[in-house]
């Protein structure tokens, strides 16, 4: 993992939770107050904004998607809101598309039936070429030990923070 970042020019993908931190922030900074959301602050989502206007193109897998969308039940009244933010959003991001079948039974179906679906479909676009920002501290170990290129999300805030 690299400490030292340029997101200029690089296809990114956001974990499910970066994702949903992305789209809490546009939706209600309020709900960063939440005890439900209470590990991210809106700095988190500027950061991640930044990160996103400024990289080359931003990828998501279904699997992210369907998952974040799940976990925007936890919005209450705002889960429609969030819905509304994401699909938005995916009119500009790409969607890598991976059968559920090949991340469970494929060679690299480890990785998905360790960590679960949605984190197993980052590998496809990791080995494309583009850098997984992660909040999960085992995915990210699990890629870098693959070679792919992942970031915690901890260490780029760390960075942030330090500018």
């Amino acid at each position: 993992m690299n400490e030292n970042i340029d997101f200029a020019g690089r296809d990114i993908l956001l974990d499910t939770n970066l994702l949903v931190i992305l789209i809490i922030g546009f939706t209600n900074p309020l709900l960063f107050k939440s005890s439900r959301f209470a590990e991210y602050k809106f700095s988190d989502f500027e950061l991640l904004r930044e990160i996103t206007v400024n990289c080359r193109r931003c990828l998501t897998t279904p699997s992210i998607i369907a998952e974040a969308s799940n976990i925007f039940d936890k919005a209450g009244y705002w889960a429609e809101a969030c819905r509304k933010i994401l699909a938005k959003l995916l009119q500009e991001w790409v969607e890598v598309y991976i059968e559920s079948k090949q991340l469970l039974s494929g060679p690299d179906s480890a990785l998905a039936l360790t960590l679960g679906v949605a984190d197993g479909s980052t590998l496809g676009p990791a080995r494309g070429g583009a850098l997984i920002l992660t909040a999960d501290g085992p995915l990210a170990a699990w890629l870098s030990n693959m070679g792919q290129d992942v970031q915690e999300f901890k260490v780029i805030r760390n960075i942030w923070n330090n500018l």
